[in-house]
């Protein structure tokens, strides 16, 4: 552009609002229509409408495309040339700002992950380190069950106190203990999703100071009832009778009152840890829940239970099923 021409472009830019709404609706010609201040009606060929703003930069002319008159009306085209214009006025390249905000736009588009995929991120990081195989399954299960209908595909920075509430309520009083545990799993994934940078607020799970104010305490709603403790003085005739039944949940069972152990200790067991000579079983630490290892002493009638269970020996198992040790149900 001549400086001539920059000079006569100047000027009519400076004069704003030439266009009315009538003429936008009527305009039937192809061709550049100013409305001033850098504001230009556009009409193509095929007489499509649309909004430019066009300015000059060094020299360089630039046409930037603010949309279809379909879209944005007369008046909010005129407001978005005017930020445009403050742009201009603060050194700032409107087109260069349009494309770092739309790339950043994108950027965060495409790092943006589900709750749901939270979740598996969640659990595909910590399965290795927990010790129960099971338990990746049943967070699995439990955020499957109860939040993921929830919010499940929702975006994970948009998860807010309010969805927590909808997702626990319906089970807080009826089934607490499982509530507290999706409770507690939510507020895992995230805090995974904000070390993550995936989200930036306060993390809407967490019960002291937030959910602890929302709902009621579970010590009021939970009523815990244990299994009644066998009087010890009728040990002796249980023993009789469990000898009578046959299968290796009762020699199981048997095993695990002769040696005081846990039932996940005893259905765990391996022959690896047993020591007939020495007489002894040694849980490793990573089957311990004090993280431990545990030395268990064997009495004669423990060793008999182990001699009658290698008799009968097919895997690595001291109380196998089919192929591993036997389950909880089992016992």
């Amino acid at each position: 552009m001549s400086e001539v021409g920059l000079r006569i472009w100047a000027i009519m830019s400076r004069i704003k609002n030439k266009l009315t709404v009538r003429t936008v609706e009527t305009k039937k010609v192809q061709g550049y229509f100013a409305d001033g201040g850098n504001l230009y009606l556009r009409i193509t060929e095929s007489l499509t409408k649309g909004w430019v703003f066009i300015y000059v930069r060094n020299g360089k002319r630039t046409e930037m495309g603010l949309g279809s008159v379909a879209n944005m009306t007369l008046s909010e085209a005129r407001e978005k040339a005017a930020e445009l214009r403050k742009q201009l006025s603060n050194g700032i390249e409107p087109l260069t700002e349009k494309k770092q905000l739309e790339n950043e736009r994108r950027l965060q588009i495409a790092k943006a992950m589900t709750f749901r995929q939270c979740a598996d991120a969640y659990i595909n990081a910590h399965k290795s380190g927990w010790k129960n195989p099971k338990h990746s399954q049943q967070w699995q299960n439990t955020l499957a069950q109860y939040a993921f209908p929830v919010f499940g595909d929702f975006d994970v920075k948009t998860i807010d106190t309010a969805l927590i509430i909808k997702c626990l309520e319906p089970i807080w009083e009826t089934k607490n203990e499982t509530a507290g545990r999706v409770r507690g799993r939510i507020e895992s994934v995230l805090d995974w999703a904000t070390v993550s940078k995936l989200r930036a607020d306060d993390n809407p799970a967490k019960w002291r100071g937030n959910l602890d104010k929302l709902l009621a305490k579970p010590s009021n709603i939970q009523k815990t009832a244990h299994h009644s403790a066998l009087p010890f003085i009728e040990i002796n005739s249980f023993i009789e009778q469990l000898r009578t039944q046959d299968g290796i949940a009762a020699k199981c069972l048997e095993f695990t009152i002769l040696t005081a152990a846990r039932t996940g200790e005893s259905i765990g067991a391996t022959w690896a840890e047993i020591d007939l000579n020495a007489k002894t079983w040694t849980i490793p630490a990573d089957r311990m829940k004090a993280d431990k290892e545990h030395k268990v002493p064997l009495t004669n009638q423990a060793l008999k239970v182990l001699n009658e269970m290698a008799a009968i020996r097919f895997n690595d198992y001291v109380f196998p099923s089919t192929k591993k040790g036997l389950s909880n149900m089992a016992m």
